[in-house]
Formats: structure tokens, sequence, C-alpha cells
């Protein structure tokens, strides 16, 4: 993706899509992730997003446990 937010081509057609990030990740800003997640919608994607509040860039429970969910068809 880079810096901007491009436009992209595609039919995603419903696949399900999870993005998790922290509000403070050290990696990955947050608007970032929400940026993503509209692209992603716009392809036609079933997207999750998790946000976990406080913390560094790292897998928590809340986003496995998110994961897992979005696996089983939840």
């Amino acid at each position: 993706m880079g810096e901007t937010l491009g436009t992209y081509a595609g039919d995603l057609a419903g696949t399900p899509v999870f993005f998790a990030c922290s509000d403070e990740d050290q990696y990955i800003p947050e608007a970032r992730v929400h940026d993503s997640a509209r692209a992603f919608e716009t392809l036609g994607a079933s997207v999750r997003v998790h946000v976990d509040e406080g913390g560094p860039h790292a897998v928590t429970a809340e986003a496995t446990a998110g994961v897992a969910a979005l696996l089983d068809g939840r």
C-alpha cells in the first residue's frame, strides 16, 4: 500500500478479512488499519477490525479470538 492509499481493482466476493492492531502500535498506525479495512471493503471483502486499547505491537488473546471466530464463521 505505501504511504498513500491507492486505487485497487478486483472482487474479493465476501472473503473474510481480519485486521488487528493496538491504538498505541509502534509499527502499524491505527489509521492505516482503518484505511486498509476500507480498501478491502471496497473490493467486496467481509472485513472485521479489532483495536486493542493500550499496549505494544503484539498478538493478543482478543485478536486471536477474533481470528478464531472468523475461521469458525461466527
